[in-house]
């Protein structure tokens, strides 16, 4: 029992001295970034060791490397999509923020207007300014 509480303590140790620094201070983006990447590599790398050992021993060869692959290849375009999004968004961090104008706020859906209703408008208009119709 008391072998497991040291454990846990341990193993939770990370989180909290995580917590502690981002109470803290401010690590620069370039740490955070580093960190996250480490972690992930390090996270992808065990559960692939693990994952692809009972793989192996339970399926066929092909069937485990085939999924592996595919899953990699999902994984890329979904970095990939991602990324294209992230540089289309106007919310992306480092840009200026520009005010929103009152006919920025309006929707902007187009309205379908057919020729008889434009015909209509137009006579309406002419009518009320005097012209003859």
């Amino acid at each position: 029992m008391l072998e497991a509480l040291v454990y846990g303590l341990l193993a939770s140790s990370g989180l909290m001295l995580g917590a502690l620094i981002g109470l803290f201070a401010t690590p620069s983006r370039r740490v955070i970034a580093v960190v996250i990447a480490f972690g992930s590599g390090v996270l992808i790398s065990a559960l692939t060791f693990e994952l692809m050992e009972e793989a192996f021993e339970t399926g066929s060869a092909a069937y485990v490397v085939g999924g592996f692959l595919v899953g990699a290849v999902v994984y890329v375009l979904a970095d990939y999509g991602l990324d294209r999004m992230a540089a289309r968004s106007s919310r992306r961090e480092g840009l200026p923020r520009t005010p929103r104008s009152a006919s920025a706020c309006r929707p902007r859906s187009p309205v379908l207007v057919s020729s008889s209703s434009r015909r209509a408008a137009r006579a309406v208009t002419s009518s009320s300014s005097g012209a003859p119709l």
